[in-house]
């Protein structure tokens, strides 16, 4: 059977080393792409912050507290609890969100890397560290339900796993990819993260670059 491809694009998740071309590091790759037919169709960026003195800011601790007074709970998950973890993940967001948290667990890194929110024994948002090739530093995945946002949730998640990070004797939090002007980037940038490199995702029709190439 013959397979027919339309189009074809630089870096889409979830496989991928990074998450676009870097085009300020390589600016000539992104000459040959852009001549080639490629287009931008996003612009995700990477961020970190330093972990050396940070503490949970008060306003989120009294967050946390008056959540939990609401019926939601913050915590390790349990060995059995984990299966609703995955659930949770792999439908609410990407199926390679559940297999960073196996790969993360299959190779020993340990539940104390992970906290989950639950709202009435239902998983309602997750965060972790080191699910990615084991590096510490690496924050993510991190999710909230989509109807519970706003509630502030991540940002109670986002902190208690920059504190688990610290605790751990970590000196910075990073990761690859996020909107910069999205809600999640302007978290981010709340908990003191800075953007530190700028992606393109790119994408062409197959067509283009056919014709392009040829001339």
């Amino acid at each position: 059977m013959r397979v027919v491809r339309s189009w074809t694009s630089v870096a889409t998740p979830p496989n991928y080393f990074v998450p676009g071309l870097e085009a300020a590091a390589y600016p000539d790759g992104d000459l040959f792409l852009r001549r080639a037919g490629f287009e931008v169709r996003g612009e995700p960026v990477a961020m970190d912050r330093t972990l050396v003195g940070y503490a949970m800011p008060a306003d989120v601790v009294h967050l946390r507290d008056r959540r939990t007074t609401e019926g939601y709970r913050f915590d390790i998950p349990t060995e059995g609890e984990i299966p609703a973890l995955l659930s949770f993940a792999a439908n609410g967001f990407a199926p390679d969100w559940a297999d960073a948290i196996r790969e993360s667990l299959r190779h020993g890194h340990g539940l104390g890397r992970i906290r989950v929110a639950w709202r009435h024994d239902q998983v309602v948002g997750f965060a972790m560290y080191a699910a990615y090739r084991g590096i510490a530093e690496r924050f993510g995945p991190f999710g909230v339900d989509g109807e519970l946002r706003g509630a502030g949730l991540g940002k109670i998640l986002l902190h208690q796993t920059l504190s688990a990070m610290r605790a751990e004797g970590l000196h910075t939090a990073w990761f690859l990819w996020t909107g910069e002007v999205s809600p999640a980037g302007h978290l981010y940038r709340q908990a003191g993260f800075s953007v530190t490199r700028r992606f393109q995702l790119m994408r062409a029709d197959l067509a283009a670059i056919t014709t392009s190439l040829s001339q």
